[in-house]
């Protein structure tokens, strides 16, 4: 037996490695295909919600907000998005989800409560 054939098995050998999982094995768990994330929608609605927090921003009206546990927060409009409102200065600004907020008036507005 030469040296190039130690360790080497024959051609004629009925020699097979044990895999017990066959020739190849498989992932115990595969990751399912990521989901398509939809774009958001632009409705109405936030359309005009929009065009109301933008004017109230550029002409730098103080409002007061009413979220919906009770509390009232009065600023100025510092930044808006789809979910939030940031009233006040930027020294001290109080963010605010949309969803939490019941009314929103204008400072010296005569439908004040």
């Amino acid at each position: 037996m030469s040296y190039e054939s130690r360790g080497s098995y024959p051609q004629n050998s009925s020699y097979k490695p044990n895999n017990p999982f066959g020739s190849k094995p498989k992932p115990a768990y595969q990751k399912p295909a990521p989901k398509k994330k939809e774009p958001v929608k632009v409705t109405r609605t936030s359309m005009v919600q929009d065009m109301f927090l933008e004017s109230m921003q550029t002409q730098g009206k103080t409002l007061i907000v009413r979220t919906a546990s009770g509390e009232v927060h009065t600023g100025q409009i510092s930044h808006f998005d789809l979910y939030i409102i940031v009233l006040g200065p930027i020294s001290s600004p109080t963010l605010l989800y949309k969803s939490a907020i019941e009314s929103i008036k204008l400072v010296g507005d005569i439908n004040q409560e």
